[in-house]
């Protein structure tokens, strides 16, 4: 699964392991492993399994977890999220193999990878491999995206006026990060403004700079 920086790869990839949990499938996640050693360790915890001090050792410790895991008649699936890794590489080739960890033909693994890639494209290479890409909100999809976000928060969407809406989408260029925290400042700018709901000169007053912070920060060039 890929996708920009902010566009919502980790909330989709929880929100999908969520619906996937049950009794016949064990879900192990893990969020931007330091190396290969911690990836593999950390995997093989989330399955209840032991930790190893090297490659080989918690390379050895998650295939037991997966083993068991095919003995309890459990599928297994195993996600990374690791924003900031490539496709290029050994990396990659590591990463496939963690789909025939457990070779035995009962066993059931999928892979879930969430990753960054801004100059890679992302293509199927085999029958076992399905690219997922995240793209950012429409101008809709960002209503309803931030309608859901008042609701939670005991608000309501029409604090925002429509016309804000697509300002506020525009600014962000549908990325949720972006929306979210444009959103935040821009309540803010209104409660300081003794301002009743959140129009588009309000946006634009905190737009500017905060625009110029966002897109430096995914990398965006001036």
């Amino acid at each position: 699964m890929v996708g920009a920086a902010g566009v919502g790869k980790t909330m989709v990839l929880r929100e999908a392991l969520r619906l996937g949990v049950g009794p016949s499938r064990r879900v192990a996640l893990v969020r931007s492993p330091i190396d290969w050693t911690d990836l593999l360790s950390s995997l093989s915890k989330r399955l209840g399994g032991r930790a190893g001090g090297s490659v080989a050792e918690a390379w050895s410790a998650l295939g037991d977890a997966v083993r068991l895991c095919r003995y309890q008649r459990q599928a297994v699936v195993l996600a990374i999220d690791a924003e900031h890794a490539t496709e290029e590489g050994g990396d990659c080739l590591d990463i496939r193999r963690l789909a025939h960890i457990d070779p035995h033909p009962e066993a059931r693994v999928t892979v879930v990878r969430s990753l960054r890639t801004p100059r890679v494209t992302v293509t199927a290479e085999g029958d076992w491999e399905l690219p997922i890409r995240v793209v950012p909100l429409t101008r809709t999809e960002c209503s309803d995206y931030m309608a859901a976000k008042l609701t939670a928060a005991g608000g309501a969407i029409s604090i925002f006026t429509p016309t804000a809406i697509t300002r506020l989408h525009g600014l962000a260029g549908g990325v949720p990060r972006g929306i979210d925290r444009l959103a935040s400042l821009s309540l803010l700018a209104a409660i300081e403004r003794r301002s009743a709901a959140v129009t588009p000169d309000v946006i634009e007053c905190i737009g500017g700079g905060w625009l110029e912070d966002f897109d430096r920060a995914r990398g965006v060039p001036a």
